[in-house]
Parts: structure tokens; C-alpha cells; sequence
């Protein structure tokens, strides 16, 4: 049945037959809980499990380049780009939890909210936010000009190719969650410290 936070047929945990159940297992928050826009794969729970392994891979793994926070400040602006709320208030909280200074976090959500690069940032971190503006907004643009300027902000090619997974796959979040109306109501925002 449809919820009040999604535009399609969404199941809850209680509600979930065998497929389901078993997806939900795997992707459940540290309480339990089922995020909504896991509910809304409930026709598909194959696709729900593959999507979050994905996700999980590029942004909670060992073998990571970046640091944490600022993979969830990509994510981040990435959300913002594209206008997805729901995937903004999640991994804002998350950049911010993980960045560790609340006013500093705070304080960059509101520059990128308002289209700006974040006062003080580095030409690290400038370039990475230059190139997910553009990939996200103007990807039939891109060249190799693209990923030069990353190198020269001093990112090596496997920073460069996790920054543009990190790029793509929010740009699939965002699109999946605009496109079907999952909304964070009801649940909580972010995942520190719920989540494994």
C-alpha cells in the first residue's frame, strides 16, 4: 500500500513477506528501523540489496580514500543539486556528525545551500566540489579538463574515480527519491550513531 511518504506501494518491516523481510534485514539501521526509502523498493527487494551493497562499499568502506566526512559532503551537494531533501538532511547530518564541529558543518551546508563553495575551503576540497557541480548539473560537458584539475588540487586517479561514484550514485538517489516522492517523515535524520 501506498504511505504517506512515498508515491508508490511501500512496506513496512511488520508488514513485509519473506523477500522482503530478508532485504530488510540486511539494510536495517542499528534500532531496527527500515529507512522509507528502503520501503519503497518493496516491489523489487533484489534491487533494494544491490543498491545498498553498492552504497555501503562506496561510502562505508576500509578501503575508502576520502575521509568520511567529506564523502558525505559530496553526497551532500550532490542532494542539494539535485533538490532531493531527503538524501540533504540525512548526509548533512552525516557530514556534519562525522566533520565533528557542529557551527563549521552548519556553516557549510548553508554556503552549499545557497550555491557557494564553503568560505575557507581548501583547493582540495574546492576542486572535488567543482567537478560533482558540474558532473551532476552539466555531465554531457565533462572533459578531460575535468579530472586535470583534480590532479592538480592533488587527488590521485582512485580519489578521482571515487568521487565521481560517489557523484553518480547520489545523482541515482536523488532521481529514485524525487522520482517516486520519499519524503524522511517519520523517521529519524541521519545515521550516527544507529547505524553499523
Amino acid at each position: 500500500m501506498t504511505k504517506p511518504f512515498c508515491w508508490i506501494e511501500a512496506v513496512d518491516r511488520e508488514e513485509a513477506g519473506p523477500e522482503l523481510a530478508s532485504a530488510y534485514d540486511e539494510v536495517c539501521r542499528g534500532d531496527g528501523s527500515v529507512h522509507n526509502m528502503y520501503q519503497a523498493f518493496a516491489t523489487r527487494p533484489d534491487l533494494l540489496v544491490l543498491a545498498d551493497r553498492f552504497y555501503r562499499a562506496l561510502l562505508h568502506s576500509p578501503r575508502r580514500r576520502l575521509e568520511a566526512w567529506e564523502q558525505e559532503l559530496i553526497a551532500t551537494w550532490v542532494a542539494i543539486l539535485c533538490g532531493c531533501r531527503y538524501a540533504k538532511d540525512n548526509h548533512g547530518a552525516n557530514m556534519t556528525s562525522l566533520l565533528g564541529d557542529p557551527d563549521q558543518g552548519q556553516a557549510m551546508l548553508e554556503a552549499l545551500e545557497a550555491g557557494d563553495i564553503p568560505a575557507d575551503t581548501d583547493a582540495h576540497l574546492a576542486a572535488i566540489l567543482a567537478y560533482a557541480r558540474k558532473l551532476t548539473l552539466e555531465p554531457a560537458t565533462m572533459d578531460k579538463t575535468d579530472v586535470a584539475a583534480l590532479r592538480e588540487a592533488g587527488l590521485g586517479d582512485a580519489e578521482i574515480f571515487e568521487v565521481n561514484q560517489i557523484v553518480a550514485n547520489f545523482a541515482y538517489w536523488a532521481r529514485m527519491l524525487n522520482g517516486l516522492g520519499v519524503t524522511a517523515d517519520g523517521e529519524s535524520v541521519g545515521m550516527y550513531g544507529d547505524a553499523p
